[in-house]
């Protein structure tokens, strides 16, 4: 028996029915067995559709009606998207959103849906940095029209808020300044003052020179990583 020879392999789009078998398979009156008996819907047809959902190499055996018997295989690649990645990030920082796509034909299409806070709406990679909690959707097609889509999840996490107080008190030698440390959601501090020194604690002592300008900045950092920053000076 003479089979027609497959193809090595074809690209299915996902849950699209595809015809595989050559033209024809094999000769009039043949029969026909294909395996694997998976995402096909009759394994007894000369030119079957299947539906995979993976890469799968199908087999089939033709016999003739002599009683010969042949066989041949085809590989079947599927386009389809890796599931996205969710991410967390501070509020004004940023993500980049990686696509993944399963072999298909290049080049590829992508649509990012919202558009809000990406850098580019159709590239593979955008960076994101969305003002809010934002579920995007990304539809991918490509060169054979085949669409696929998948979500990633882009969560804004809570962000701490700097925030002090600061009065001078001048003395004989020195002056003396009362810091009170009103910022919220946050764990640690960092103080930054304009003579050099600098501080962790909490609610720092600092005592200026006469005569001496100041400037005192505050970052304040949450358990997440967050941080926020304000900054007082005369």
């Amino acid at each position: 028996v003479q089979t027609c020879a497959l193809p090595i392999y074809t690209i299915a789009c996902l849950n699209v029915p595809l015809p595989i078998g050559g033209a024809p398979t094999g000769p009039d009156s043949s029969s026909y067995s294909w395996l694997p008996n998976k995402w096909i819907d009759n394994i007894s047809l000369s030119n079957p559709n299947v539906t995979p959902k993976v890469k799968t190499t199908y087999y089939v055996s033709v016999t003739d009606s002599n009683g010969c018997v042949n066989s041949d295989s085809i590989l079947v690649n599927v386009f389809y998207l890796v599931n996205g990645t969710d991410t967390s990030i501070c509020k004004g920082d940023s993500s980049l959103l990686v696509s993944y796509t399963v072999p298909g034909r290049a080049p590829y299409a992508y649509q990012w849906i919202p558009s809000n806070g990406l850098n580019d709406a159709n590239a593979g990679i955008p960076s994101a940095s969305p003002d809010l909690t934002t579920l995007y959707t990304l539809v991918a097609t490509d060169a054979n029209g085949c669409v696929d889509s998948t979500t990633y999840l882009v969560q804004l996490l809570t962000m701490p808020a700097a925030l002090f107080e600061m009065s001078i008190n001048p003395s004989c030698e020195e002056v003396g300044t009362d810091i009170i440390n009103l910022s919220t959601d946050a764990t640690s501090y960092q103080w930054i003052f304009n003579d050099g020194a600098t501080s962790t604690e909490k609610q720092p002592d600092h005592a200026l020179e006469y005569g001496q300008s100041y400037s005192v900045t505050l970052i304040a950092t949450n358990q997440s990583g967050c941080s926020d920053s304000i900054t007082i000076s005369d």
